[in-house]
């Protein structure tokens, strides 16, 4: 029954996407439904817990309205003529294939600390539509209720669509980010062998792939950070994507608290790019809408405070002139980077030296990565938290939420090199 639910809807969310997206490349427009797909229903299942509703009602009213809108207001001449640009199916395959090996190597039935008793345990208590709002306890204040609930709504959404509570679901739902970085590194690119290189390091990177098996949602945020980053070099030149961008953008912020400082760069990049055309601004927002809503929502009616941002502006002025903290960051930094992500100096060295000759990425996707990776700075710099603690157990996760997306524009930019040098 869960996967019968799962397929009807990507399926239908792929047919009303290619309707209103002019998006040639047939992997990735999978990716924004299936993307869509389970944002959507993550905020259905968390409007069911909040206004008490029937689940199982809903459930079905939800397909009925979507089979509706398919066949009213939609025409059917979308695979008529299928656009597949440079894609070969069959490498994809065998790559998604072999990440699905790795991830079975390295999964653990409930996640490693943060999927058990974090991610996990969140969708224990909201698989309960009586006990839910115990989620918001006190008692449990050291599992940070304040979390989006993109995730665990989603785990326990498919945990009530099956009937029980089992370890398959929350290990198949956090596979799906790694495979949708995989098809958006290889689909992204106009060459094969290209396509290939960034999928390779991902899968043989040790570390990224322990991440990703881990349960927690930073692969999920890494996913929708690399997914707003491809949408945001096409943005400009195709409009139509521009509602769909706001949605799955905004979708970031559900996901994990960082997402949100995800959310406001690129907002602040798309009206920069689109400042003589308000018509595409307000579409961007628009998209946002429902998320930025239902974010709200959630932050003023069930969410804690949160421990890093309810102390972030205490001490900023000491804090700001601590060169101790910035040493203290950057040496952290240093230690992680060639510990766990040893390539990232050679892309960024190489990227520095032939700046001039990535033409075909435009400025805006690399601003969006480097101003969120300065964000991500500022943090630590004003965090409440003890400095040398919270780099410690987090600073790797950080890196893990922008790698996938530097893979991606550092080969975007070989693959323009190559083309103008043949």
């Amino acid at each position: 029954m869960t996967i019968i639910f799962l397929l009807i809807s990507i399926i239908i969310s792929i047919i009303i996407i290619s309707q209103k997206v002019l998006l040639k490349n047939l992997p990735i427009k999978i990716v924004c439904s299936t993307t869509i797909a389970l944002l959507f229903y993550s905020i259905f299942y968390y409007l069911v817990l909040l206004f008490g509703l029937s689940f199982n009602i809903g459930i079905y009213f939800v397909l009925f309205l979507q089979f509706i809108y398919m066949y009213k207001f939609l025409n059917f001449n979308l695979f008529s003529k299928p656009r597949t640009q440079n894609f070969n199916s069959f490498s994809l395959l065998v790559i998604l294939s072999t990440a699905v090996l790795y991830f079975q190597k390295q999964i653990i039935p409930w996640g490693a600390w943060d999927g058990t008793f974090i991610w996990n345990l969140h969708a224990k208590f909201l698989a309960d539509q009586e006990l839910w709002l115990k989620l918001f306890s006190k008692q449990i204040s050291w599992s940070h209720p304040d979390y989006p609930l993109f995730l665990p709504s989603l785990i326990a959404m498919f945990w009530n669509l099956n009937g029980s509570v089992s370890t398959i679901i929350p290990m198949l739902i956090s596979l799906l980010p790694l495979l949708g970085i995989i098809v958006l590194l290889f689909s992204s690119m106009n060459n094969t062998l290209i396509g290939f290189i960034p999928c390779a390091i991902i899968l043989s990177d040790k570390i990224f792939m322990g991440q990703a098996s881990s349960q927690y949602a930073d692969t999920w945020l890494a996913f929708f950070i690399l997914l707003g980053t491809y949408l945001m070099k096409y943005i400009k030149d195709n409009k139509s994507l521009v509602f769909i961008a706001g949605i799955i953008v905004s979708g970031a912020f559900w996901v994990k608290n960082e997402g949100f400082f995800y959310f406001l760069i690129l907002s602040f990049l798309v009206v920069l790019q689109f400042k003589n055309d308000k018509k595409s601004i307000f579409k961007y927002f628009l998209g946002a809408l429902s998320l930025i809503s239902i974010f709200l929502v959630f932050k003023i009616y069930n969410s804690m405070e949160n421990e890093i941002f309810n102390g972030f502006f205490k001490t900023f002025s000491s804090k700001l002139f601590d060169v101790k903290r910035y040493v203290l960051i950057i040496k952290h930094a240093k230690i992680a980077i060639l510990e766990k992500f040893p390539i990232l100096p050679f892309l960024a060295i190489f990227s520095a030296v032939h700046f001039s000759k990535f033409e075909r990425l435009g400025i805006y996707p690399i601003l969006g990565i480097f101003l969120l990776i300065c964000t991500y700075f500022f943090i630590y710099v004003f965090t409440p938290i003890d400095l040398a603690w919270h780099l410690e157990f987090s600073l790797d996760r950080l890196v893990h939420h922008v790698y996938p997306s530097v893979l991606m524009l550092f080969f975007m930019g070989i693959e323009g090199i190559s083309s103008k040098t043949n």
